[in-house]
């Protein structure tokens, strides 16, 4: 069944991404649990052994910088999420679920803001008060949303889940009314049932348990008592990258997810360089989404 619409999917098979005919939105069908299948893949994951080419980088820099000239959809998104940022900077209470490096809590507990986070990771948890011991009060290893909040932040966490619904119920639960939740997640570019999942960084084997349609995303928001007031699309020069290397059989690229390792097989410095220059050309068939959601009750409606 189809996550985001519940449109029954046809022709599933494990271990591979079924398109819904309704939403077009894909899931990835599979007999183990996503937070099984999730663990089991970052203890194994090796990131190391690949070396990092500081030529490369710097080449991925100044392209970085010429796409932000030449991309109007790039300005376009970035002006989108300004105005997102701007919005929930005006509130106060905020928990990120999944904070990995804390970046994020950091940030907004700087400008004085009442800031919490959660994750997963026992790892995680213990870096960030071993590193910021004045915010270790603020984070701890959960694995449900507790408290109430006027901003819930959400950044690469959602394409995980096998029960969106259960998650977007807990944050519902845990918002003011008309709180916020931010999502940032991959989402489909365009509605396509000729997508080449094996050149799309974002169709990642057994992690990314579901790659959403904005279409499908909104009926699974609706349901739960959510509606998207702002999405700030970007089809990023990383995804378009990574996805050349991949269309090229660098396949090594979906485990590393780096733009500039030295990969083995058909990535030389000049295929690296014909690549970047052909990027301007190239669209993604998934883009990055960071999404501003409301928290609606019935009488809203």
């Amino acid at each position: 069944m189809c996550l985001a619409c519940n449109t029954e999917l046809k022709n599933t098979k494990f271990g591979e991404y079924s398109l819904c005919p309704n939403c077009g939105t894909y899931r990835y069908i599979s007999q183990r649990s996503a937070e099984e299948e999730n663990a089991e893949y970052f203890e194994q994951a090796e990131y190391y052994n690949v070396k990092s080419v500081s030529l490369y980088k710097v080449l991925f820099k100044i392209y970085r910088l010429i796409d932000i000239v030449i991309n109007p959809s790039f300005i376009k998104s970035k002006y989108i999420e300004y105005k997102i940022n701007k919005n929930i900077n005006k509130k106060n209470n905020y928990l990120e679920i999944g904070f990995g490096n804390g970046r994020w809590i950091r940030r907004y507990l700087r400008r004085g803001k009442d800031v919490y986070g959660i994750d997963l990771s026992s790892e995680a948890v213990s870096e960030f008060k071993n590193k910021y011991p004045e915010y270790g009060d603020r984070v701890e290893q959960a694995t449900k949303v507790t408290g109430c909040y006027d901003v819930i932040y959400a950044n690469a966490i959602f394409e995980h889940l096998d029960n969106p619904d259960q998650f977007l119920q807990n944050i519902h639960a845990s918002l003011q009314n008309g709180g916020e939740l931010v999502l940032g997640i991959p989402t489909i570019n365009e509605r396509s049932s000729n997508i080449k999942i094996d050149a799309d960084i974002n169709f990642w084997k057994p992690c990314h348990r579901v790659i959403y349609s904005i279409e499908g995303l909104t009926k699974l928001l609706d349901r739960n008592g959510f509606r998207i007031v702002a999405n700030a699309s970007n089809d990023t020069v990383v995804y378009r990258l990574l996805n050349a290397l991949l269309a090229r059989g660098v396949k090594e690229v979906h485990k590393y997810r780096t733009p500039f390792y030295r990969y083995s097989g058909n990535n030389n410095f000049v295929n690296y360089l014909v690549v970047l220059l052909r990027l301007p050309f190239v669209r993604s068939q998934s883009v990055w989404s960071k999404l501003l959601i409301e928290k609606y009750s019935e009488s809203d409606v």
